[in-house]
């Protein structure tokens, strides 16, 4: 599988602002009332966000690093660089997860060298959990996030 992480454009972000996921994971869908708006946000380099890409050219994902990948409620005071991925709806669920994040992660390795990664994923997301696992992520803290007491774990993997 040859993938690579790439900017954004509009067309893509268009695209996964309107991907749907089933239960549970459907917390992951976005809200696309104001598509404007989260085009603006999503294609703005200070955001972090960037394509995941096939050698077709397909896109098969998203990935964001910085505080856009920190949910409220979580302690980040350790330095370390967020990293988020969003996989569209149809790849979920079938075992290539732990590839996509290995381009995902390389990725930030190159190019936030020395710097921890730290992956925020929701309790009951054991499948993202897996991945980073599989990838010497550890557990270092639980919270509840604010608004609606979900629970989220917080993952650290140490320079490689």
């Amino acid at each position: 599988m040859n993938l690579s992480i790439q900017p954004l454009t509009e067309p893509q972000i268009r695209e996964f602002i309107g991907w749907n996921y089933d239960d549970p994971y459907a917390i992951y869908a976005m809200n696309d009332e104001n598509e404007a708006a989260q085009v603006a946000f999503f294609s703005n380099p200070v955001n972090g966000y960037f394509a995941i890409v096939a050698e077709t050219g397909s896109l098969l994902g998203f990935c964001n690093f910085g505080a856009d990948a920190q949910v409220p409620g979580g302690d980040y005071s350790k330095e370390a660089i967020d990293v988020g991925i969003g996989m569209r709806p149809d790849l979920t669920g079938q075992g290539q997860g732990a590839d996509y994040a290995q381009v995902v992660f390389d990725f930030a390795r190159h190019h936030y060298a020395n710097q921890p990664l730290r992956a925020t994923i929701a309790e009951f997301n054991k499948r993202a959990q897996r991945v980073c696992e599989k990838h010497g992520f550890e557990v270092v803290d639980r919270f509840e996030r604010p608004n609606d007491k979900r629970p989220f774990l917080i993952l650290m993997q140490e320079n490689t």
